[in-house]
């Protein structure tokens, strides 16, 4: 491979880890006896990331990149933006409710509400909507889709209005195709599209790691609005 070629340790050394991680985390769900259906989640989302990574392959510089641009106050902004995100959806729902419009999660959206003992299962479900979700879909969407786009593309006009266009169009279209992959209905599919544009400013500006603590605290602040309410 010409990663190895290149002396492109740092890649292999943390996809290696990423590998024995996943190993170790099989082995405990092995352990623990979750069910069939959580140990298929997690083990997929864990291959998919697998994927992702291997295509990531190569850009290290732009992790490092994203890196720099994180700082407290930046990590405050992606946590309460993500919050807010959840608080602004959760109210939206229930003014169309009292609309008589319910608003249901996507129909491939994992969720918690079937889950009412509190067990390994539970967490482990918790985990998936929390981290790994999150992290699966900003690596495909935003550092992947949006990311070389703009790195081979974007970047490289020099005209700034059609910059601006040609980077907002990319956008309407990776949100567009991220509400899709959740399978929602018609009433749901904002919610979702609206999210992911808010998600592509985020990568845009601070970077991947902004992203992907906005859209984390997003889900935490959904999953903990349903517990509290149950």
């Amino acid at each position: 491979m010409k990663y190895i070629a290149n002396k492109d340790y740092f890649y292999i050394k943390y996809l290696g880890l990423f590998f024995v991680s996943a190993g170790a985390v099989t082995l405990l769900l092995t352990i623990l006896k979750v069910s069939t259906a959580t140990y298929q989640l997690v083990t997929d989302q864990i291959a998919l990331l697998g994927i992702l990574l291997v295509a990531c392959a190569g850009r290290k510089k732009y992790f490092l990149i994203d890196i720099k641009k994180i700082n407290w106050p930046v990590l405050a902004f992606s946590l309460l933006l993500g919050l807010a995100i959840s608080l602004i959806t959760r109210w939206l729902q229930i003014k169309l409710l009292e609309l008589g419009y319910m608003v249901m999660p996507g129909a491939s959206q994992i969720t918690i509400a079937d889950m009412v003992a509190v067990n390994t299962d539970y967490y482990a479900v918790l985990v998936s909507v929390i981290l790994l979700g999150p992290l699966m879909e900003e690596l495909l969407f935003r550092f992947i889709g949006l990311g070389l786009v703009n790195q081979t593309v974007i970047d490289n006009i020099e005209n700034r209005r059609f910059r601006i266009l040609l980077f907002v169009s990319w956008s309407v279209v990776l949100s567009s195709l991220f509400a899709l992959l959740h399978r929602p209905d018609l009433s749901a599919f904002p919610f979702y599209f609206g999210s992911s544009i808010i998600y592509c400013l985020v990568f845009n500006k601070y970077g991947f790691f902004a992203s992907l603590l906005a859209h984390s605290a997003t889900n935490t602040g959904s999953a903990l609005m349903f517990l509290w309410s149950w």
